[in-house]
């Protein structure tokens, strides 16, 4: 089977766009043979994408970012099923090379992706975030890595959920997070869980920022 394999991706986005249901084995046949086996644990579901992309976007404009965006699965299906437009951060090169090659085929026009570390990564620019745990790997022996090509260090998750923290802390009244398996830590101060639900083998969350932040 070519990749990409334009037919197939015409099909799977014309069916994301109408809000028919998409198997996760019909997009993942999108990325070649090395990027599908991580799918299971690193890519977030089809439905789950979809159910996030809906609590993501209130209204035409607004901008995504996720973090650590992988193969660019959230993104790319998001920019089918929304009106908003979706900015993936990716620190392995190769991933978002291939994250920009399929959102192509899938004419995702509202997917777009760099390559670095989040933390370079200007967060005021941002109205939502969604998370789907992206630090887990450097739990490492826990679960098995995308890859090697990284370093994954324990203390790294720590370092990244508490810079994630101080961005979602400065962050204005309305912003909007999502969480999928939860992301390491806690939301700040400000943050109000609007929604809890049991989506495939975890629970999606969604926190709004109100317009006061009680004092420790």
């Amino acid at each position: 089977m070519p990749y990409p394999d334009p037919q197939r991706a015409e099909l799977v986005a014309s069916s994301l766009r109408r809000g028919l249901a998409v198997h996760d084995d019909q997009f993942d046949a999108l990325y070649p043979a090395w990027a599908r086996e991580p799918s299971r644990i690193h890519w977030t579901p089809v439905a789950v994408a979809v159910r996030a992309a809906e609590l993501l976007v209130v209204r035409p404009g607004q901008r995504v970012l996720d973090v650590g965006s992988g193969a660019g699965k959230l993104c790319q299906i998001g920019a089918l099923t929304s009106n908003g437009r979706f900015h993936g951060v990716e620190q392995r090169p190769h991933l978002v090379t291939l994250a920009r090659e399929v959102a192509g085929q899938l004419g995702a026009d509202g997917a777009e992706f760099a390559h670095g570390n989040m933390k370079a990564i200007d967060w005021r620019g941002f109205d939502s975030f969604y998370l789907y745990n992206p630090f887990f790997e450097n739990q490492v022996g826990v679960i098995d890595p995308v890859d090697d090509t990284v370093p994954l260090e324990r203390t790294l998750q720590d370092d990244y959920v508490t810079f994630v923290r101080a961005q979602l802390a400065a962050a204005p009244a309305g912003t909007r997070v999502v969480t999928y398996h939860g992301f390491g830590g806690t939301l700040p101060l400000g943050y109000f869980r609007m929604l809890h639900e049991k989506r495939g083998n975890g629970h999606l969350e969604l926190w709004l920022k109100g317009p006061h932040v009680l004092d420790a």
